[in-house]
């Protein structure tokens, strides 16, 4: 009678955790249409998107990045356009960052509730929104969102294999894990570290059943998913090289690592807190650890699975770190901690309920609602920012502006904003001209701007410059660089003349 109460008692606070979730999800909604922010790679997400297709594919790659999540968004334009249908672009791309969420709590609903129960399935609802800087990433026109989809669902292709290994869910696998390679490539590194870790125990774990034909199953899927990945190869190894040339990125410290776990529960730079929640993810990995050690079970592997993807991601990039390049960022593992929180409302599902879960609960509940509040009082500044952006960029968008517009970067996010300015991409200042790459890429005008001489020969003008830095403009007596808007690391400088002898030159 015991067993029946507490099934119905994990039944309904699943329903409850599911029913919340969908609450959050009709806010997120209300967020997307109510105060559409920008942050500050949105601005070039959003410009990127409105280049020619080719034109996109190259900047993506000179970027260092991967380029299906622009090509994700570029479909719905492509769509409405022929249907010659009018959107708002950045509407849309907000529609298209929630969508993967949608589709999450459409796998909580059918796939989890019917292997766990309603409890996993509400578990995961909620905590794949509040926990981590999930409600802020699913709202954020960046290729997280994406790649957390991708990457759930190469998890979930595991859970079948161990189930039963046919090549279905071995191609499926290889086909999720390119999805996510190409999205993001800390993807990537998850999803290498889950075939290195299936790997391992097709050779060595007998406890999980696998036979000599379970290793070809993993060289098809492997060799399947190399031969996907090919055509970004030689792009890659090309983005390679810039890095280990150049990249910004800062080296791994004592803080980085700690933030790098804790912010499976939260994005708080409060270091204390972090190192205490460090803590709790190292405890429930030992945790799990213990738990498939004691029984060597399947579904326990499984849950140990969604941890050690999360730390091998974490060591793998440690290891290119210190050894190549810096590239670890706490937000870069955003989707492999969503396998840990799907393990973990897997695992609520089957400990004892009142003893823990409704602890766990209680915690989950309090850290979401902290994470919330502090996430929507960010986006809430991000909103108050893109409006006041939007403004200045209108007022320089006219006939009688003169924008130099410094770096690729800025000219992504920026060109198609001050469309009715004349805007220039090289520019000689100091007898040292800036030029760029991209400039033949984009086949933009090279034509030069002069710094002082074009600044005089256009009084009639406002002149801007968009860039880094100023230092150095420093010490410059023929112009001004008065700093007159910035925009989270684009900044924007007003030149102004100050020798009147020159005037009318």
């Amino acid at each position: 009678m015991n067993s029946k109460i507490n099934l119905s008692d994990k039944n309904l606070i699943g329903k409850i955790l599911f029913l919340l979730s969908i609450i959050l999800l009709g806010v997120m909604i209300a967020v997307i249409f109510k105060k559409p922010f920008l942050e500050t790679d949105e601005w070039f997400t959003k410009g990127i998107i409105q280049l020619s297709f080719q034109q996109m594919v190259n900047i993506t790659a000179i970027d260092v990045h991967p380029p299906l999540y622009y090509i994700i968004l570029k479909i719905p334009m492509k769509i409405l356009a022929m249907l010659h249908i009018g959107y708002d672009l950045v509407t849309l791309m907000k529609v298209m960052s929630i969508l993967p969420l949608f589709i999450l709590l459409g796998i909580s609903a059918t796939t989890l509730r019917k292997n766990f129960g309603w409890l996993s399935a509400g578990f995961f609802a909620l905590t794949i929104i509040t926990m981590s800087s999930f409600f802020r990433v699913f709202l954020t026109a960046r290729m997280y969102n994406w790649g957390i989809l991708f990457l759930v669902l190469s998890f979930l292709c595991v859970y079948y294999i161990l189930k039963e290994s046919n090549y279905k869910y071995w191609i499926l696998l290889a086909i999720f894990s390119v999805l996510g390679a190409y999205t993001h490539y800390f993807v990537a590194i998850s999803s290498v570290a889950l075939y290195m870790i299936l790997f391992v125990n097709i050779l060595f774990n007998k406890s999980l059943g696998f036979e000599r034909s379970d290793l070809k199953k993993w060289f098809v899927s492997t060799v399947v998913g190399v031969i996907l990945y090919v055509p970004w190869l030689f792009t890659l190894f090309s983005q390679l090289n810039k890095v280990h040339k150049s990249y910004w990125i800062p080296s791994v410290d004592l803080a980085k690592m700690v933030e790098s776990f804790s912010i499976v529960f939260t994005n708080n730079s409060n270091f204390m807190l972090g190192v205490i929640l460090a803590v709790v993810v190292i405890a429930l990995t030992a945790f799990v650890v213990l738990r498939y050690l004691k029984s060597k079970s399947k579904d326990d592997f499984f849950l140990l699975l969604g941890f050690a993807v999360f730390i091998v991601t974490i060591v793998l990039a440690f290891i290119v770190s210190v050894t190549f390049k810096p590239i670890l960022l706490a937000r870069y593992l955003v989707p492999a901690i969503a396998l840990i929180w799907l393990s973990i409302s897997i695992l609520v599902s089957d400990i004892d309920f009142k003893k823990f879960v409704i602890p766990i609960v209680i915690v989950v509940l309090v850290f979401g609602a902290f994470n919330l509040v502090d996430q929507i009082s960010v986006i809430d500044d991000d909103y108050a920012k893109t409006v006041e952006a939007n403004a200045f960029l209108d007022n320089m968008s006219n006939n009688d502006t003169i924008v130099i517009i410094s770096g690729m970067q800025k000219y992504v996010r920026f060109f198609n904003e001050i469309d009715d300015a004349k805007q220039y991409y090289v520019y000689t200042f100091d007898n040292k001209t800036h030029k760029e790459p991209y400039l033949k890429i984009l086949k933009l005008n090279k034509t030069s701007f002069d710094i002082p001489q074009d600044v005089y020969s256009n009084p009639d003008k406002q002149i801007y410059i968009i860039v880094d830095k100023k230092s150095e403009f420093e010490n410059n007596t023929d112009v001004d660089f008065d700093k007159v808007f910035n925009l989270r690391g684009c900044i924007f400088y007003k030149i102004n003349g100050t020798n009147t002898t020159n005037l009318g030159m």
